[in-house]
């Protein structure tokens, strides 16, 4: 199931855009085959490890859900360096509902998370406006309000560290081989590293305690 559900978000990171831009607004972006393999490899561990170690129930649906929700945005940056507030505002708005209803999280270590991940992305965007763009601080803010505080940490700590690692092997591969496969951070989108980051922290947390 889970490999089949990474088929339709290759699929709909392709076609989804078209329904919020033009053709003529899209920049589509060459992404190799392997990196595809990857997407459905992710999808298909993710789905077997929530199917079988903890088991299917209400519990996990939200996790695995919400895993999912974020490897589509990953795929759709992937594309086209593109992140859609007609995605991000209903999702930042369907998990404060969830966290204020269903959860039983204290609102406050919901807000906490979302404020502290905001804040670090936004003075980010404008001490370094070519870094990051305007859909990197929402995602940001709405993975704080999924996490909460101070898991959010764990999240941005393997978010952040996984890029650089990108972008360092990149440059090194372009110098020993002598070709420029990367020369601007800019191209390099940050979205696919906040979403793993945040999966990986939904699988294993070393903070599994509220401060508040």
């Amino acid at each position: 199931m889970g490999l089949l559900i990474g088929v339709g978000l290759l699929w709909l990171g392709k076609h989804l855009p078209r329904y919020f831009r033009s053709p003529a607004e899209l920049t589509a972006y060459h992404a190799p085959l392997w990196l595809d393999g990857l997407i459905l490899v992710v999808t298909g561990g993710l789905y077997a490890y929530w199917g079988v170690r903890p088991g299917l129930s209400w519990a996990t649906a939200v996790p695995l859900l919400g895993s999912t929700a974020l490897i589509l945005i990953a795929v759709i940056d992937l594309r086209y360096r593109l992140i859609f507030n007609l995605m991000m505002y209903p999702a930042i708005v369907l998990v404060l509902l969830f966290h204020l209803f269903f959860s039983g999280r204290s609102l406050l270590v919901t807000l906490l998370g979302g404020l502290f991940a905001f804040f670090i992305f936004y003075f980010t965007l404008l001490l370094r406006p070519g870094d990051l763009g305007g859909g990197d601080v929402k995602l940001a803010l709405l993975i704080g309000l999924a996490l909460g505080f101070p898991t959010v940490l764990w999240a941005l700590l393997l978010g952040v560290g996984s890029g650089a690692v990108t972008a360092v092997t990149l440059l090194l591969i372009g110098r020993q081989s002598k070709k420029q496969v990367w020369n601007r951070k800019s191209q390099i989108p940050y979205a696919p590293f906040l979403c793993l980051g945040a999966i990986l922290a939904l699988l294993y947390n070393p903070f599994p305690f509220a401060i508040f």
